[in-house]
């Protein structure tokens, strides 16, 4: 990769290697140079974007000049922004995916020097502390971004008061773009080769297979086995909505459970850690290395003497939080949780509106790309079709780069016919220039 003088850059790519007829099924599709330069920047729909950008003409400028005289579009005042004063900054630049947001009483105004305790259950689990500012805010950044997080935070007056409430800025609503309209088939020599191959490639299918066009592959048996989820992250009987523990215990799969013993009693010697003596009504409970834990029934906290009383058969789970997973309880000897049964499995509870200091948020991150899948050539095949299993898309790298010498390297596998290929390049260079590339290649037929 070169700049427009001929210097090498590193750059940041996507790569695509298709079959040339289906490459030109759009070829004035939205591209990056279309995106950065023109479409992001209007609020019409705008077809066949790469045609003001293929190759610029003054027939293509005359085009451009209309379509923005036409489209609705915003731009930034340079003259401001480049003035040896420039503008104040109502933002932060944002290096990564953050969370931000306001502590305030039952009203709108803010609590300073608020105690935040920030607890992430996936995709790892985190704890942090934190303390709002004089206005209430708070921010905690430094996610990677690579998955959607899942976040609870509790918070308290400087006073120890939990009667506030905990107000993310999310930011505005996102709205998904509508489809737009299928574009235009080209008319090209290679889209007519292409189609024609295509064409000849269902019959060869459909001759190959005497079954007919659907073909089956027999199966041996297969076992698909799961975990219920118990007690839902929502659900109405939890303290704390979204904090679910690593333990957890399944009475309705205990058969001694619907007999007449205590909850205790069905407890002892099946957690890990949890230490239980004694005999009903008189039993203790440890939690190792943490003390003696704090009873939660149905989200409401209750003492040792009432759950020695409990029977199991009225018991539908029991969560264990050990270690930092308490924290948010605000206790170092671990919580137990105990849910009993209910008649109706589908009863979310009263809507109360948000929980005063606790509220638990789904932050997005970014897409995972998967790994494009392609054949592997030169491994036994059993049953292997006759037909040609021409594919479209040979090749897919969202995330190719450069080193600074501009060079990379990539290796795929050709379909098994022959013909002409087309590498498309798109990304951005680390000086923030735009990069776009075609190239062709030709596959010559098998003993040729």
């Amino acid at each position: 990769m070169a700049d427009a003088a001929g210097q090498p850059v590193a750059t940041h790519l996507s790569v695509t290697v298709a079959e040339a007829g289906a490459a030109a099924l759009d070829p004035n599709g939205g591209n990056v140079a279309s995106t950065l330069l023109l479409t992001s920047d209007l609020a019409g729909y705008v077809e066949s974007p790469g045609y003001y950008f293929q190759t610029p003409t003054p027939e293509t400028n005359r085009a451009l000049d209309d379509l923005l005289l036409t489209q609705g579009w915003r731009r930034y005042v340079w003259k401001e922004v480049l003035s040896p004063t420039p503008p104040p900054l109502f933002y932060s630049v944002e290096r990564g995916i953050t969370l931000f947001g306001q502590v305030t009483g039952m009203g709108q105004t803010g609590i300073p020097s608020s105690q935040l305790t920030f607890i992430q259950s996936k995709p790892a689990r985190n704890v942090a502390t934190a303390t709002t500012d004089a206005t209430g805010r708070f921010l905690f950044s430094g996610f990677p971004g690579r998955d959607t997080s899942f976040i609870t935070l509790q918070a308290r007056r400087a006073t120890g008061g939990s009667n506030v409430i905990v107000r993310p800025d999310l930011g505005p609503p996102t709205f998904g773009a509508p489809l737009p309209p299928l574009p235009p088939v080209a008319t090209t020599t290679g889209v007519a080769e292409y189609l024609r191959r295509s064409r000849q490639q269902q019959v060869q299918e459909r001759q190959g297979r005497p079954e007919g066009d659907i073909r089956s592959v027999q199966l041996s048996n297969v076992a698909v086995t799961g975990k219920k989820q118990l007690i839902a992250p929502n659900d109405s009987r939890r303290l704390y909505p979204g904090v679910v523990a690593n333990t957890i215990v399944d009475f309705t799969d205990i058969p001694a459970a619907q007999s007449g013993m205590s909850a205790l009693q069905i407890l002892q010697s099946r957690v890990a850690g949890l230490a239980i003596s004694g005999s009903p009504p008189n039993m203790s409970v440890q939690i190792r290395n943490s003390g003696s834990p704090i009873f939660i029934l149905d989200g409401t906290r209750t003492d040792i003497d009432f759950i020695n009383t409990l029977p199991a058969n009225q018991i539908e789970a029991v969560e264990v939080f050990k270690g930092n997973e308490a924290a948010i309880f605000g206790s170092s000897g671990g919580v137990i949780a105990i849910y009993t049964k209910r008649g109706n499995k589908n009863y979310k509870g009263e809507d109360k509106g948000p929980s005063p200091g606790l509220i638990t948020i789904k932050l997005p991150g970014y897409y995972q790309a998967r790994e494009f899948y392609q054949p592997h050539y030169g491994a036994p095949v059993m049953n292997a079709p006759s037909a040609d299993p021409r594919r479209l898309t040979l090749y897919w790298d969202p995330e190719f780069s450069t080193d600074i010498a501009g060079k990379g390297e990539f290796i795929f596998n050709t379909a098994d016919g022959s013909g002409n290929f087309q590498i498309a390049t798109e990304g951005i260079s680390l000086n923030g220039d735009p990069s776009r590339g075609n190239a062709t290649i030709y596959v010559a037929p098998k003993g040729k």
